[in-house]
């Protein structure tokens, strides 16, 4: 052997041959990228969230109107009070439920403003800055809606017409002449707005929860518990005082659905469906497992 000669022969390069891919994710586990929101798409259709409220709510209308279900309900309150309006000052509708409902929703406001403003000061919490955005928008909106409304259409209360003691004239919405308006503001409700204006938070879940799981639903659900059930206390409260009718309440709750469902089309519908952070953490608890 020569001393020149190398003693194994010259490695021959073969080139790179790319690793196969391996599953970061358990079968049935999505990631951001591939949610439905980022592809441009809802996992609740444009018709169930407009076309299908839309048409309960012309059916709702006419009922009302056709059987006068106003007058009728208004009716059985005024006479189950002893033929007055017994709860219009009464500790518990005036007082917790108007004066601090009102209170109550304000708060929310403000917690909803507080956390906008610190998603300015804390990057951390920049990711949450275009949800409680759209909330703030859609409940101010919504509130501002209706108190336009109660100028417009100059609608009584039923404690100031003469069928429950009082002076006024009945008027339906649709049965309104203008010459006869006495300048109520009754109509839309607006203290029920203050509850009803939290249904945004249902898009707002819909928007972080776009999945079509049982617990994406179930959770959506629940979404809806704060804003209808508030609405709703703060409606029945104010009936039995003889401030609004039924069919006030029903149109403030139609407004409040359909701003928040324009507002949720325009500013979230095509937009990434939660915080980073929250992915990052939950899918890397399942990748390991």
């Amino acid at each position: 052997m020569s001393r020149y000669e190398p003693l194994h022969s010259p490695l021959q390069l073969q080139p790179l041959q790319p690793l196969p891919r391996q599953p970061l994710l358990k079968t049935g586990y999505r990631t951001p990228a591939t949610s439905a929101l980022q592809a441009g798409t809802a996992p609740v259709g444009w018709r169930q969230l407009g076309l299908l409220p839309l048409l309960l709510f012309i059916v709702a209308v006419a009922l009302l109107e056709a059987y006068g279900l106003d007058l009728k309900l208004g009716d059985l309150l005024y006479r189950l009070e002893g033929q007055q309006w017994a709860l219009r000052e009464h500790w518990l509708t005036a007082g917790v439920i108007h004066n601090g409902g009102r209170l109550l929703s304000f708060g929310l406001l403000l917690v909803a403003l507080l956390g906008w403003t610190l998603s300015w000061i804390r990057p951390s919490l920049s990711h949450w800055r275009p949800s409680l955005s759209y909330l703030i928008s859609a409940v101010l909106c919504s509130l501002l809606i209706v108190n336009i409304a109660k100028h417009l259409t100059g609608l009584d209360c039923p404690w100031t017409l003469q069928r429950y003691g009082a002076d006024h004239i009945y008027h339906s919405l649709f049965s309104l002449d203008p010459a006869t308006t006495s300048g109520g503001s009754c109509f839309p409700a607006g203290h029920a707005s203050a509850g009803y204006a939290w249904v945004a938070l249902y898009f707002l879940a819909l928007h972080h929860l776009g999945g079509s799981s049982a617990r994406a639903r179930r959770y959506r659900r629940l979404a809806l518990l704060p804003g209808l059930g508030l609405g709703l206390i703060f409606g029945i409260s104010q009936q039995l005082r003889g401030a609004h009718f039924v069919s006030h309440d029903l149109w403030t709750l139609a407004i409040c659905w359909f701003s928040a469902l324009i507002l949720y089309r325009w500013r979230l519908w095509p937009r990434p469906a939660g915080p980073k952070f929250c992915y990052s953490r939950i899918y890397a608890g399942t990748s390991g497992s």
